[in-house]
């Protein structure tokens, strides 16, 4: 079975992948946060300017007049969760129509 991520957002989701940092969790811990994540992923702004070619400048821009959703913000780090972005992308979509 082929990961969806794999040819969605072939360039950055899945670069962590198989790196681990720190001791493992427990598997009780795995499954909360499984749970309260589902299959929801976390996206880099390079993994969304990737997946729709347009630059970084835009969507800040965006997200500055309130038209884009507002990261998640892990230290410095930006992040959008998939959900967003694709709820984001049908929404266009459906005001295109």
């Amino acid at each position: 079975m082929t990961n969806p991520l794999q040819t969605e957002y072939p360039v950055y989701a899945n670069r962590h992948e198989n790196i681990q940092i720190g001791t493992p969790l427990p598997p009780e811990v795995e499954k909360r946060i499984h749970f309260a994540m589902g299959d929801d992923i976390l996206l880099s702004m390079k993994d969304i300017t990737a997946h729709s070619g347009l630059s970084d400048k835009h969507y800040y821009s965006l997200i500055s007049r309130g038209m884009f959703p507002r990261p998640l913000k892990i230290g410095r780090s930006s992040r959008w969760r998939k959900s967003d972005y694709e709820a984001w992308l049908n929404e266009r979509d459906i005001n295109r129509k």
